[in-house]
């Protein structure tokens, strides 16, 4: 089937439209009224920062009017102005036989692949930016079909430079409003012995005090695993900008199934979603 988009069929304003983008994926345009619910979480820490975004920009005015002239002041407004576009499989489509109207979703993190990234002989699977491994253990991870996923090359129009510039500026609300926070690892691959730690380690049976070491006869299989991910480029680039590393509060790792390579983390803030960007409601203006 060739990407198509199927036209309403008399549904309510407030439902999203759907798309096909291939035979197995589908997409919905969220309406404002459906952004303005999931972006609930997000919107409200943007709104706490409106006093203090106001006084930055005053203040860049006085000292630097030209720079000053490149910024706007982010509002709910502009956000929900913002498109935002969710992603599912297409065996979900009958759990939308109602509405077209989601509530929930997972934000997707992952670098994007170029030169030998993961490796040489790496294949996405379909429209997927990443194998089938990955997708497989994405979609398990959902507790049910209408849990959306946002993924930044489906849900931004890559040919449209307005739409990226409006999507960067919403970044941390997306990233804020997200039910989870799922990133992905694609350049570490995992021994049979570390992939049972992972499957058996639970975090939250941790008593988190600085004393706190893992049995003797495990160390070496504990700090062998911790290099791997700290060596991984997301960890890398996520260290460089401080991004979702500083906001991140609980992570557990999750093994692909065939795991050459790969574990994906699984991250979960008490912040409802999980965290990245800034909270400042300042945000580039799109140059003419």
């Amino acid at each position: 089937m060739d990407t198509q988009s199927i036209p309403a069929r008399n549904v309510a304003s407030r439902d999203a439209s759907i798309e096909y983008i291939s035979d197995n994926i589908f997409q919905l345009t969220l309406t404002p009224e459906n952004k303005a619910e999931v972006f609930e979480p997000g919107l409200s820490k943007l709104d706490q920062g409106q006093e203090e975004a106001s006084l930055i920009l005053r203040n860049l005015s006085s000292w630097c009017p030209d720079v000053a002239a490149q910024f706007s002041q982010r509002s709910t407004t502009t956000i929900l102005k913002t498109p935002f576009r969710l992603v599912f499989p297409s065996d979900a489509r009958g759990a939308f036989d109602k509405d077209l109207y989601p509530r929930q979703y997972f934000a997707i993190s992952y670098c994007w692949h170029s030169g030998d990234y993961p490796n040489p002989k790496y294949e996405p699977h379909d429209r997927w930016p990443f194998s089938k491994p990955f997708v497989d253990a994405i979609l398990g991870e959902k507790e049910n079909p209408r849990i959306g996923l946002w993924i930044d090359q489906l849900c931004i129009d890559q040919e449209d430079t307005l739409d990226k510039q409006m999507s960067v500026a919403a970044m941390d609300v997306i990233y804020r409003s997200c039910m989870r926070l799922l990133v992905l690892l694609e350049d570490v691959k995992l021994t049979e012995a570390e992939t049972y730690l992972v499957e058996n380690f639970e975090i939250s049976n941790i008593q988190w005090h600085k004393s706190w070491l893992p049995e003797p006869e495990v160390r070496p299989l504990y700090l062998s695993f911790y290099k791997k991910i700290n060596a991984a480029r997301w960890v890398r680039e996520a260290s460089k900008k401080k991004g979702i590393l500083g906001h991140t509060l609980i992570c557990s790792f999750l093994p692909c199934s065939g795991i050459v390579p790969g574990a994906f983390m699984n991250s979960t803030s008490t912040n409802h979603g999980a965290t990245k960007g800034s909270d400042t409601g300042i945000t580039m203006r799109r140059s003419s």
